[in-house]
């Protein structure tokens, strides 16, 4: 999915969302993590795959779980959860 993120609507695969700011690649720092008072903050975090350098966005969590569980893309055989879903 990372090959394609444009498809998805992500527009940087690299750099966190929130962290230490431009001065460091990736806007990451290892001792400036992202929830100090001094963290910079992207402003769409639905076009970035990487929040804080250790986790996904939950954009990015939702259009996993979409390509997988929701179209059965990725599953083999494609309808393997279908017993699972609860249809109301």
């Amino acid at each position: 999915m990372i090959m394609s993120k444009h498809v998805a609507g992500f527009t940087n695969a690299l750099d966190a969302c929130c962290g230490a700011g431009n001065a460091f690649p990736y806007n990451f720092n290892i001792l400036q993590v992202c929830n100090n008072r001094t963290s910079f903050v992207c402003s769409n975090p639905n076009t970035y795959l990487n929040w804080d350098g250790f986790h996904f966005t939950d954009a990015f969590n939702s259009e996993v779980f979409r390509q997988t569980i929701v179209t059965g893309k990725y599953l083999n055989p494609a309808n393997a959860l279908k017993k699972c879903i609860v249809e109301n």
